[in-house]
């Protein structure tokens, strides 16, 4: 509930502090300041889900988890636009970066479902790099050879 309140706090003085939203670079480093702030608020959302419909059995260990999902749907919903806008480019194409809505929606969904977003990326990795080292099977294992 911490990070909850703390992104209700910085929205707030973002929106109402003209000092405030002077110190952040629009975009930021390239990223339209929307993308993380979506993907941090994706995570979030789905991480209040997780806290009201397993409330009555909570496991403190994933208290550091719910703690770090701002910070880690921001980077990974900032990594969707990056690799989105990046193939957009590769093909030729100037991407629509003046309208970020779309952009911003990328990054929520990517922030809500990042164990999706994972997968998918693990999946690219493997066709792009290779699927690294595989486990013999059990079978071969025990068959002697």
């Amino acid at each position: 509930m911490k990070s909850t309140l703390a992104l209700i706090v910085a929205f707030a003085t973002f929106v109402m502090d003209a000092h405030f939203r002077s110190l952040f670079p629009e975009p930021f480093g390239g990223v339209p300041l929307v993308v993380p702030w979506s993907g941090a608020v994706g995570a979030v959302v789905v991480g209040l889900f997780g806290i009201f419909f397993h409330s009555d059995r909570w496991n403190n260990s994933y208290s550091y988890w719910y703690l770090a999902r701002p910070l880690t749907g921001a980077l990974l919903g900032s990594f969707a636009y990056v690799i989105f806008v990046g193939i957009i480019m590769a093909t030729g194409t100037r991407p629509n970066t003046s309208n970020p809505y779309f952009y911003a929606a990328l990054a929520f969904l990517v922030g809500f479902r990042e164990r999706t977003f994972f997968d998918l990326i693990t999946q690219v990795t493997g066709v792009v790099l290779g699927p690294g080292k595989t486990q013999p099977d059990s079978k071969e294992k025990n068959s002697g050879g």
